[in-house]
């Protein structure tokens, strides 16, 4: 809530910030956050949400980013309508060679395994995982896939090791971080 007020004061304040599509979808996915966890009030900050990813599109309709948080209120809701704005932020972010290409795909994952399809979701998470296999959260996230939704000890210690590797260089008092290095060290000591 302190994050919209901040933007809103901001963008009232300095109308030409408001003006930027990175802006108008940062602020979109502070009213989706808090989307998710104010259920009283949720259709109308999925609603701001909305409003704000489009503004940030009518701006650039190749900002990737926004089209995904089309798709990220669908996804919360369990709507299949989710994935084609998932698949266009994918296809736009694959297109203009974005680093974070791989998340992306791994968006698309997600929206098919919250729909039950886990063969689906697992061709998505390891095409993320080929689009940046230098990124740590896609071995991340197929890691934990293999951990919950379809267990596969072998794949998920493979993954694992590999995360550690990259994790090396990452800092590790990072409070989030610390909970990946203890699930990362706990797979791989799991016996097959």
């Amino acid at each position: 809530v302190q994050g919209i007020k901040f933007f809103e004061q901001y963008f009232h304040s300095h109308h030409v910030l408001k003006l930027n599509d990175r802006n108008l979808t940062n602020l979109g996915l502070l009213y989706d956050h808090e989307a998710m966890i104010n259920f009283k009030k949720r259709k109308g900050l999925e609603n701001k949400a909305r409003y704000n990813y489009q503004e940030a599109l009518k701006l650039n309709p190749k900002f990737y980013p926004a089209w995904w948080g089309l798709g990220r209120i669908f996804w919360h809701n369990n709507d299949k309508r989710s994935l084609p704005y998932a698949k266009k932020a994918y296809r736009i972010a694959k297109k203009v060679k974005a680093k974070d290409v791989g998340q992306f795909a791994q968006n698309i994952a997600l929206i098919y395994k919250k729909l039950g399809d886990d063969r689906k979701a697992e061709y998505w998470f390891k095409r993320g995982l080929k689009e940046s296999p230098k990124e740590w959260g896609v071995h991340y996230n197929l890691m934990c896939f293999y951990l919950n939704e379809k267990p596969n000890t072998l794949k998920a210690q493979g993954l694992a090791k590999k995360l550690k590797e990259i994790l090396k260089t990452k800092n590790k008092s990072n409070r989030w971080l610390k909970e990946v290095y203890a699930l990362v060290n706990k797979t791989t000591e799991l016996s097959s």
